[in-house]
This record gives structure tokens, C-alpha cells and sequence, in this order.
């Protein structure tokens, strides 16, 4: 039934965000909501874990319907309380920020503090543009290009994501992590020969992080494979 679906991935996200796996847990949980969106303790959780995230908005959207399914739920209301305050506070520096960009709107770096505050509430899009203008004015500027990559990761749109980390290796060769970065996005789109090239030339200019390379989730695409298999071979003889 409806009710046991929801039952079964309500227990799964419980069991993951107590063992600190927030990512899979929310995962659950979102799909909790599909088939009961009116459980409050479903609702209250996907709240904690999005104010956790910093997706403030998100978070508070979420522990309004917690409380709307359950008036008295203490702790929700305890935690929409310290959500909104912290949107206060970041929409009175976005102002403070917006007023200095008047006098200066040339400067790339207000622009660059503006997308990290954006990103600090969880307002994607409107972080996203401002970092699209930070590169306007200053193109080879990093932080905007490593903020601009993850975002884009996290909205799942991958290719796009993967053209960021590819102008931040243009910059920065000798930055390993980004070549696995690459290996991770295409083993996340299925893309097992794309993966394991990324993932062979981040080995060889240097990244040897190994254990990461054998429990990151977002290999797993490419586990069964003859090639990550050779890596892995390749690696364990070298230790």
C-alpha cells in the first residue's frame, strides 16, 4: 500500500541520517513525502536536513507543513524560529551588499560576497547569476568557477557542471581533485569510458586518495567495471 511505501523509505532515511549520511537520508525522505506528504515527523525531517544543507528556503517551506500537519510539534516550531532569523540576517546583508554594488558596480568581488550569501539561503538561481557576473567582469576569477561547478552538480545538471571544472583545470593543472571531480559527474550520467579516462588522469597527475576512490558513492556506476577493476588492481600493487 501507499502507507507501507512510505513506511518503508521513512525507516531508511531515519536509519541514514543517524548514521550521519544526510544526503541519502534526504533522498528517502523525499520519497517518503511522494506517497504521504502528510506525515509531519516525514515533513519536519526533510527541514532539518535542508537547514543543515543551508537550503533555508527549502527548509522552511518544509517545517511550515510540519507544523501545519501538527500545530504543537515543538520542535519544528523551534527550528523554523532559528531558519527565518537566519534569513533575516542574510537578506539584511544581501541589502548592505546591493547598496555597496550601487556604488561600485564594477567590482567582481561584491558580486562574488553576493552569490555566497544567495547560496547561503539556498536561492540557486539568483546565486548562480550572480557568479555569471562575477565571471563577466573577472573570467578566470576560481571561486566563482568552483562555486558555479557545484551548484550546477547539485541542480544534476552534470555536462554543464563538468565545462565549469574544465575551466578551473585550464587555471589550475596541477589541482588533482579536479580531474576526479570530472570522473565522479560522468560515472553519475552512467558514462562508464568518460569516467575511467578522467579518473586514469587524475591518478596520473597525482590524486591518491584511494580510499575515497573505493567507497565514493558516486563511482558506483563504474564499479563493475573491467576498467575501474584494472584500476583498482593497478593501485593495491603500487602500495
Amino acid at each position: 500500500s501507499v502507507s507501507d511505501k512510505a513506511a518503508v523509505y521513512y525507516y531508511m532515511g531515519y536509519h541514514c541520517l543517524k548514521n550521519s549520511m544526510d544526503d541519502e537520508a534526504l533522498e528517502y525522505f523525499l520519497e517518503a513525502a511522494k506517497h504521504d506528504p502528510e506525515d509531519e515527523s516525514t515533513q519536519f525531517n526533510i527541514g532539518y536536513i535542508l537547514f543543515k544543507q543551508n537550503k533555508l528556503i527549502s527548509a522552511a517551506s518544509h517545517l511550515k507543513a510540519s507544523l501545519r500537519l501538527r500545530p504543537d510539534y515543538t520542535q519544528a516550531e523551534n527550528l523554523l524560529r532559528k531558519t527565518q532569523a537566519s534569513l533575516e540576517q542574510i537578506d539584511a546583508a544581501i541589502a548592505s551588499v546591493r547598496q555597496q554594488i550601487n556604488e561600485d558596480p564594477d567590482n567582481h568581488l561584491f558580486h562574488n560576497v553576493l552569490a555566497k550569501l544567495y547560496e547561503k539561503k539556498g536561492d540557486e538561481d539568483n546565486a548562480i547569476a550572480e557568479h555569471e557576473k562575477t565571471l563577466f567582469m573577472k573570467p578566470d576569477f576560481s571561486p566563482s568557477l568552483n562555486s558555479l561547478a557545484l551548484l550546477y552538480s547539485g541542480k544534476k545538471e552534470y555536462d554543464t557542471s563538468i565545462s565549469y571544472f574544465k575551466k578551473m583545470i585550464e587555471l589550475h593543472p596541477d589541482n588533482t581533485s579536479l580531474y576526479y571531480n570530472i570522473a565522479c559527474l560522468y560515472s553519475k550520467q552512467n558514462k562508464i569510458q568518460e569516467s575511467l579516462d578522467w579518473l586514469r588522469t587524475a591518478i596520473r597527475n597525482g590524486y591518491n586518495k584511494w580510499s575515497l576512490i573505493k567507497t565514493d558513492k558516486d563511482l558506483d556506476n563504474i564499479r563493475d567495471s573491467s576498467g575501474y577493476r584494472k584500476i583498482i588492481s593497478d593501485m593495491e600493487a603500487l602500495q
